[in-house]
């Protein structure tokens, strides 16, 4: 049981690629999505943003096949198609 007076979990190199990797199995998310996420987990444990930890986790999950812009965008494309909103529709609301 934590305590009040317990300081906040801190990272390791390991432990975030762990945890990097253990989000990237659950949710599909873009590059830029995948960044942000990653930036709030430091913020969230009042610890230093380690952007060099935040790169390789980009990275590695870019290698694994996990991140792939295209493929996430498409698949947020079929999404709103199959809840029935017309395709012109779809491509305005996902344009940046």
């Amino acid at each position: 049981m934590k305590k009040s007076n317990d300081l906040p979990y801190q990272y390791t190199a390991d432990s975030f690629a762990s945890a990097a990797r253990g989000y990237l199995e659950r949710f599909p998310c873009s590059e830029a999505r995948f960044g942000r996420v990653l930036r709030t987990k430091f913020m969230r444990h009042r610890q230093a943003v380690e952007e060099e930890w935040i790169s390789k986790a980009i990275e590695d999950g870019r290698n694994a096949g996990f991140l792939d812009d295209e493929r996430y965008g498409q698949a947020v494309f079929d999404g709103y198609v199959r809840q029935g909103l017309p395709e012109m529709r779809v491509r305005q609301k996902l344009q940046v």
